[in-house]
């Protein structure tokens, strides 16, 4: 029976042997990060992932993990090596800015996290890598209104804060400004590429966004989450004149989407 077991196991796995192969390529780490992701050992927190390149993650709990092993070694977000300019909406802990950044070698990116902790997680990535000239972090919410939000607190993942209507003891407020008013602010007339990951604040925002700012992004990247049907989104987003790439659905509502112009 154990030998049958262990059998049942690989064949589960088989389909992940490309994000396998990919954490070898990557990583020296990658037996313990293999078996940690795939459930057969733990990882002990913080932990230090280290790639062959040089640069650095610190991991602070296992949803940190998971999202180190969809973006580096699954590399669910495209970025095209011409991108020059990218905003990373829902920056996290900044796995994703690293990705960009070694995916775009001529890219400046704005990274965006509004939790104060995580913020604070994402800045000292920055300064591990000694990105500071290509990165520019800011504590700051995208939503369709300008003002002060409400972020859950309390003893959550931080990929699991999502921005609350309304606030309790233990939420914490955060500045949110929509993407229109953030490229002005920033001085972005046209942007490559625009990564969300925003825990389903895509919805209200996107679908608020007007024509005229959506038209000035080359190419979207998201994580879409079941807060509403993705239909309306992938419509509003199509009739701006984007085009849909890529749609890889992870469970009913919840996928990741690529668009182009």
């Amino acid at each position: 029976m154990p030998d049958l077991d262990r059998l049942k196991s690989a064949i589960d796995h088989l389909d992940r042997a490309p994000e396998v192969l990919a954490c070898r390529r990557l990583t020296r780490q990658w037996p313990l990060l293999t078996a940690a992701y795939l459930g057969a050992r733990e990882l002990s927190y913080p932990f230090l992932l280290r790639l062959k390149d040089g640069r650095q993650l610190q991991l602070h709990e296992p949803g940190d993990l998971v999202t180190a092993w969809v973006i580096f070694f699954r590399e669910e977000y495209r970025v095209d090596s011409s991108c020059q300019t990218i905003v990373d909406g829902g920056a996290n802990i900044g796995a994703f800015t690293l990705h960009a950044l070694a995916s775009a070698p001529r890219a400046k990116i704005w990274a965006l996290e509004p939790f104060p902790e995580t913020y604070h997680q994402l800045d000292l990535t920055i300064a591990r890598n000694n990105q500071m000239s290509r990165v520019s972090a800011h504590q700051l919410a995208l939503a369709p209104e300008a003002g002060t939000r409400h972020m859950a607190g309390g003893d959550l993942p931080s990929h699991k804060r999502v921005l609350v209507e309304e606030a309790s003891s233990q939420d914490v407020s955060v500045e949110a400004l929509p993407l229109g008013e953030f490229l002005d602010r920033e001085g972005l007339e046209t942007l490559d590429l625009l990564k969300l990951d925003i825990e389903g604040e895509e919805h209200p925002l996107l679908l608020n966004t007007p024509d005229a700012v959506l038209q000035r992004i080359g190419a979207l990247a998201m994580e879409y989450h079941p807060r509403a049907p993705k239909e309306p989104l992938f419509e509003r987003l199509i009739a701006s004149g984007f085009r849909l790439e890529h749609d890889r659905e992870i469970n009913e509502a919840c996928g990741i989407a690529h668009f182009r112009r």
